[in-house]
């Protein structure tokens, strides 16, 4: 008798204990309070003549981006030299076009980018210009290879001559080059062709692949490479490049990295193949902004046209 009403009550302590949603699989989870910090962005290379920097508060995932915060101002130092800035009464402005007196140079030299934002820390970063690559090219070789899906691709070959010193990176891109064409139309009249002829500056980039899996997609930089396995050592590296267009001739370029554009360029691109994808791990871009967020990365980049 005693056992029953034991069991009795314990029947009704779990029946008030549940309720419809008792067996529910939403579960409310509160979104973590965001502390807006400055987020600072540039991708220098040697040749650039201009530093497209981007300046903004980073905000919470259901925030509007807001258009009241104060003045932001862009710095780029070369060897503590300021050598670019923006005007520093600008507001709304997030992308900041910094013109530059001269070229990027390949030369060895410390660049320190700086952000303010009024009311917040100033946010750095410091990179250190990587040498030029050495390296020879063996071959090119217009559909000379077979890639993965079993379509004839061009086949490119070179040896890389890294440095015992230091840990190295690189990346390797394929473009088409810059050339000369002819734009014709009828004039007013109807009766005449006239033609001018300008310079076609538009670059683009060429699906890259590799048989080598030490190469890895690295966005912005092709395919990217870490001397982790080699250093010190002369390495063959083999690209396949698909030329849809035959109209122009292919530049092959050859970046030597700074540690951190390699890593915001592997995880960016990890980044990039997740989104969409519900069982993706989340993905950590690389970051090496102080006291706030983004990133400012080097390379020092030879290019060869391919004939």
């Amino acid at each position: 008798m005693r056992t029953l009403i034991y069991l009795s009550l314990i029947i009704v302590f779990l029946a008030s204990s549940c309720d419809e949603d008792s067996f529910s699989q939403t579960v409310d989870i509160p979104i973590p309070e965001h502390e807006p910090l400055p987020a600072l962005t540039l991708d220098l290379r040697s040749g650039d003549t201009i530093a497209n920097s981007v300046l903004d508060l980073s905000r919470g995932i259901l925030e509007e981006a807001d258009q009241t915060i104060g003045n932001k101002q862009v710095e780029l130092y070369r060897d503590d030299v300021l050598i670019a800035a923006s005007d520093p009464n600008s507001q709304s402005v997030r992308f900041f076009d910094l013109m530059l007196a001269a070229p990027i140079g390949t030369e060895e030299a410390t660049y320190r980018l700086v952000g303010k934002i009024d009311g917040f820390t100033e946010v750095e970063a410091t990179q250190i210009m990587p040498v030029i690559p050495e390296f020879t090219l063996i071959s090119y070789e217009p559909e000379g290879a077979i890639d993965i899906d079993g379509f004839r691709t061009d086949e490119i070959i070179l040896d890389l001559e890294d440095d015992p010193a230091k840990e190295d990176f690189y990346g390797f891109r394929v473009t088409n080059t810059p050339r000369d064409q002819i734009s014709c139309f009828i004039n007013s009249s109807g009766d005449t062709i006239v033609c001018d002829t300008f310079r076609n500056e538009f670059v683009r980039d060429y699906y890259l692949q590799s048989p080598d899996p030490l190469l890895n997609e690295g966005t912005g930089y092709g395919l990217v490479l870490s001397d982790q396995s080699f250093n010190g050592n002369t390495y063959r590296v083999r690209l396949q490049a698909d030329n849809y267009n035959r109209d122009s001739m292919p530049t092959l370029v050859v970046y030597r990295l700074t540690e951190d554009a390699y890593r915001y360029a592997v995880s960016r691109n990890a980044y990039e193949d997740s989104v969409g994808n519900p069982f993706a791990e989340p993905v950590n871009v690389h970051n090496n902004v102080a006291e706030g967020y983004g990133y400012f990365v080097l390379s020092n980049g030879v290019r060869v046209v391919l004939e």
